[in-house]
């Protein structure tokens, strides 16, 4: 029965400890012992000591060991490989194999083994290098990345609405160049370039951060209110009319407001009154067609069933401009 927290305290401990090489990005200094075996160069063992600075960029790393610096990389979580390579080696050259840095999971230590083959002027002859790391910093204080706090509603109407009063500033400014250019032929095509650059980058950054706050609550009064006005001032009355109308069925109107909205704007399009089924013949004829519809579509024979839901406009045309007077969904 005692075995049971003797095993839970084992794993809770490798759990705490296991590390991962393969994750991390940063540097780390570890104290090496390099045992150099020259005996087949006529030589002995020998004992040396160096400091081994590893560059770690996740699953790949760069070291400097005792022939030089090589990058490699990650095998497994703290397995690295090393890839085998030719060095000068005066007066003749050895070509190294590749090796593997075995770490501990507690960061404390790492072990490696290499063989190398010389040659040159003065005769051929083999031997190995070994590598003993010790690291007493233990394993890296990794810092998560933090993410930073997302701007409030307000604080995303506010930037929104500087780009949009910079935009409109700037239209302004645009319209006069262009009568200064019509009543006296006195025109400077580059700053009017310039100022429509402007103007199309401040159109997409409003409407980008306009729309963002939409995507969240479509029926945001001011966000559907401002872009009714950006698509004005970008010659879009269609699409002016349909935040125009979001924005007065947006729930921030009482009766009377939202009456007294709807009659301006339908005074806008030169109507009377926002057509609807119950004021309007065409809009209550469409209904009633829609609702007696058998199937078929354009000599296309559409099942009735198969279409959950419709979606209709009615236009006004007066010349080159086309309004959005009503839409409505039926299901």
């Amino acid at each position: 029965m005692k075995l049971l927290p003797i095993l839970f305290a084992a794993l809770f401990l490798a759990s705490v400890h296991a590390w991962n090489w393969n994750n991390y990005t940063g540097l780390s200094s570890w104290h090496v012992s390099v045992t150099e075996d020259d005996s087949g160069c006529g030589g002995s063992a020998t004992t040396s000591q160096m400091t081994m600075p590893i560059e770690h960029n996740g699953n790949s790393a760069t070291v400097t060991d005792p022939h030089g610096t090589i990058g490699g990389t990650f095998a497994s979580g703290n397995v690295l490989h090393i890839p085998g390579r030719t060095i000068n080696d005066p007066p003749g050259s050895s070509v190294l194999s590749a090796y593997d840095i075995f770490f501990t999971t507690d960061c404390s230590a790492f072990a490696a083994r290499y063989t190398w083959d010389y040659s040159g002027p003065d005769g051929a002859c083999s031997g190995s290098t070994r590598l003993a790391g010790t690291n007493s910093q233990g394993c890296p204080q990794v810092v998560q990345p933090t993410r930073p706090p997302e701007a409030s509603v307000d604080d995303q109407l506010s930037a929104a609405q500087n780009d949009l009063r910079a935009d409109m500033q700037l239209r302004s400014d645009l319209r006069f160049l262009k009568l200064q250019d019509l009543l006296f032929g006195d025109s400077d095509a580059a700053a009017m370039a310039g100022k429509q650059s402007q103007i199309d980058q401040l159109d997409a950054s409003a409407e980008a951060k306009y729309k963002a706050i939409l995507d969240n609550d479509p029926n945001n009064y001011q966000a559907n209110i401002a872009m009714a006005q950006l698509r004005k001032s970008q010659g879009l009355p269609h699409e002016y009319y349909q935040y125009m109308d979001r924005a007065i069925n947006s729930g921030q109107f009482t009766e009377e407001a939202k009456a007294a909205a709807e009659k301006n704007l339908a005074k806008q399009m030169g109507l009377s009154t926002i057509p609807k089924a119950a004021n309007s013949l065409l809009m209550k004829t469409m209904s009633a067609e829609k609702s007696n519809w058998q199937g078929g579509l354009y000599g296309m024979d559409v099942p009735k069933e198969s279409q959950k839901d419709w979606n209709w406009k009615v236009f006004f045309t007066d010349g080159p401009w086309k309004y959005v007077i009503n839409t409505a969904t039926y299901k």
